[in-house]
C-alpha cells in the first residue's frame, strides 16, 4: 500500500505544497540531536554541565518532553504521524559558549553512536545539528560526528543533518552526510519548515525516489547577514526559496559563525540536486556570485555607544531600543557586561529597562532577601575583561520568578524558552532583569513576565544581536545595534584569528 503525506510549508513570501512519498509505514528512523555554537573567544568552557543546564535528554526519559528546538520535535512528530518507528537517541544541546572540553565532546558523541549501533537496522537517520561546534582537539566536531555515524551504517543508509546557517560547512560533513540543509532565515524563524523539508527529502532518498547530490562553493567571506532587510531579504527570496529547476531540491546560504576560529569558517553556498552534480555546482556558483555582489551592503553595521546614547534624546517616539550585540548569550558571550548599564546610569536617560543579566550570585542574594527587600548588590563585570566594571547598586526587589518564559517565533515555529531563576530589580529609574542562566533576549516577554511594560519606558537595552528584532519591532522601530566590547566583537580585523583561512573578506580586501 502506497500512502501520501501532504505537508504545507509556509513563509512570509511564499507557500508551497510538499508531498512525502511513503512506501513502508514500518520504517525505522534514528533521530538524535547534538549541537552548540562555539565561540572560540568566549571565556566560558562548554562542559557536560553546560548541556545539562540547557538540554540533555536521554532515551528512556519518562514523559519525554516535546522539544521545540531547531526542528527536533518536528522530526519526532512527523515520524509519529506517519506511523514510522522513531528510535530516539540522546538530545544534547548547550547554550553557546567556548569550546567543548575533549571529554564532553567524546562522551556525547560516543553515546549517540553507540545508541545508533544498538538500534540497527534503521532505514534512515535524522540529526538535529548546529554545524559550528568546536572542541578541544576537534575543530570540526560535526564532520567527525557524521563520519562516525557513517562508519556504523555504511554508505547506503540516508543520513540527514539539519544545520543552523551559522554553521562551518566542511568537506568532511558534505562527504559523510546524504543531505545537509540549513534554515534560511536570520533571525531563525523557520525551524519547522526546514525540518519538514529535510524529513521529506530524506524520506524520498530512502525510497529511492531521490538520489541526492550536494555541491558547495566557498564565498571566502565572514560577517553577520540578517535576512529581514534589503538586500538579504530579496536574496533569500530569489535564490534560497525559489529555484530555476525542479531538479534543485534545496539551496542554503551557510553564513558561518565569524567567532569560530577554524579553517572551515566562512560563507558558503550549499546546493542539493536530484542526481545532477553539474546543476548543483552551476547553481551554487551562480548564487555565490550574487552573494558577492551584495555582501558589503548586507552585513550588519553597528553604532558606537556614544552615537546611540546621543540619538536617544533626539528621537520623538519611545521607547528606543539598544541592542548589546557583543554580550549576547546566544553567541557565546557571558551576558554580564556592564558597559551599557554604566552609560545609562551616567546619562540619566529616564525610565530604562535592561536584560537579561547573568549573575547567579546576585540572584541567590536577592532571593534570600525576598520580594520587596532593599539591599546593596554588585552586579555584573565578573566573567572576564569583556564584562566591564562591576556596578555597585542600591536595589529594590520588584519580583522573583523561576517559572517565567519567553516565546520566539510564530505558528508552528513558536518556541517556549525558560528564563531560569530570575529577579526584577529597580535601581533609581533603571529596572534590571537578572537570571541564574545565560539567556539571550528574544521577545518582550522577558520584561512583561515581571510586570515591566516596555511601552512605558524611554530606553530598553537588550542583550541580543538580532533574534530579538522580530518581536521587539512591534514595540518600537527605533532600534540601535551597538558595538560594545565582548565575545561577539564585530570588528573582525581586531579578532586574533589563528586558524581561519586567508585571504578572506573583509579582512583581506
Amino acid at each position: 500500500m502506497i500512502s501520501y503525506l501532504y505537508l504545507y510549508l509556509y513563509n512570509k513570501q511564499s507557500s508551497y505544497q510538499v508531498k512525502c512519498h511513503v512506501k513502508n509505514k514500518s520504517k525505522r528512523i534514528f533521530i538524535a540531536a547534538f549541537g552548540s555554537e562555539t565561540n572560540s573567544f568566549s571565556p566560558l568552557p562548554t562542559t557536560i554541565e553546560s548541556f545539562q543546564k540547557n538540554c540533555l535528554i536521554r532515551p528512556g526519559t519518562i514523559n519525554w518532553p516535546a522539544i521545540a528546538n531547531d526542528g527536533h520535535s518536528e522530526f519526532l512528530n512527523l515520524a509519529q504521524k506517519n506511523g514510522f518507528t522513531a528510535v530516539r537517541g540522546t538530545f544534547a544541546y548547550a547554550t553557546p559558549a567556548g569550546p567543548l572540553t575533549k571529554n564532553t565532546y567524546e562522551t556525547l558523541r560516543d553515546e549517540i553512536v553507540a545508541q545508533l549501533r544498538s538500534a540497527l537496522p534503521v532505514d534512515c537517520i535524522l540529526l538535529n545539528l548546529h554545524g559550528a561546534m568546536i572542541a578541544d582537539g576537534y575543530d570540526d566536531c560535526e564532520g567527525d560526528f557524521l563520519e562516525k555515524i557513517r562508519q556504523v551504517v555504511g554508505p547506503d543508509i540516508p543520513v540527514g543533518g539539519l544545520l543552523d546557517p551559522h554553521a562551518h560547512l566542511s568537506d568532511r560533513m558534505v562527504k559523510a552526510a546524504t543531505i545537509l540543509l540549513a534554515y534560511k532565515e536570520y533571525p531563525h524563524t523557520d525551524f519547522a519548515i526546514s525540518a519538514r523539508k529535510l524529513f521529506k527529502l530524506i524520506d524520498q532518498a530512502t525510497t529511492g525516489e531521490l538520489k541526492p547530490v550536494m555541491r558547495s562553493v566557498d564565498c571566502k567571506s565572514i560577517g553577520a547577514f540578517p535576512t529581514t532587510s534589503s538586500p538579504m531579504r530579496e536574496f533569500v527570496d530569489q535564490y534560497l526559496l525559489r529555484y530555476p529547476s525542479r531538479q534543485i531540491m534545496d539551496c542554503s546560504l551557510i553564513h558561518s559563525f565569524p567567532w569560530g576560529d577554524t579553517k572551515d569558517a566562512g560563507v558558503k553556498i550549499l546546493v542539493v540536486t536530484n542526481d545532477d552534480p553539474q546543476l548543483a555546482e552551476d547553481y551554487a556558483k551562480t548564487v555565490a556570485d550574487e552573494f558577492l555582489k551584495i555582501r558589503s551592503h548586507a552585513t550588519q553595521s553597528l553604532d558606537t555607544i556614544d552615537i546611540a546614547f546621543k540619538a536617544i534624546n533626539q528621537e520623538k517616539k519611545y521607547p528606543v531600543i539598544i541592542a548589546d550585540t557583543a554580550d549576547n548569550a546566544g553567541g557565546g558571550a557571558s551576558s554580564d557586561s556592564t558597559f551599557l548599564l554604566e552609560q545609562a546610569r551616567l546619562k540619566n536617560i529616564g525610565r530604562t529597562a535592561i536584560g537579561i543579566f547573568w549573575d547567579p550570585g546576585v540572584v541567590d542574594l536577592v532571593y534570600a532577601a525576598g520580594k520587596g527587600s532593599k539591599l546593596k548588590i554588585r552586579l555584573g563585570g565578573k566573567a572576564s575583561w569583556f564584562s566591564g566594571t562591576p556596578q555597585d547598586l542600591d536595589v529594590e526587589v520588584l519580583e522573583l520568578r523561576d517559572d517565567a518564559k519567553q516565546y520566539f517565533g510564530d505558528g508552528q515555529d513558536r518556541r517556549e524558552i525558560s528564563l531560569g531563576k530570575c529577579a526584577a530589580l529597580r535601581s533609581g529609574n533603571i529596572d534590571i532583569i537578572v537570571s541564574d542562566s545565560r539567556i539571550q533576549v528574544l521577545s518582550p516577554d522577558c520584561f512583561t513576565a515581571f510586570g515591566i511594560r516596555p511601552e512605558e519606558y524611554k530606553l530598553l537595552i537588550v542583550k541580543s544581536s538580532n533574534h530579538f528584532q522580530a518581536a521587539f519591532s512591534e514595540v518600537s522601530k527605533n532600534i540601535y545595534y551597538v558595538a560594545t566590547p565582548g565575545a561577539l566583537n564585530m570588528d573582525f580585523e581586531s579578532i586574533p584569528y589563528q586558524k581561519i583561512l586567508r585571504p578572506i573578506w573583509p579582512l583581506d580586501q
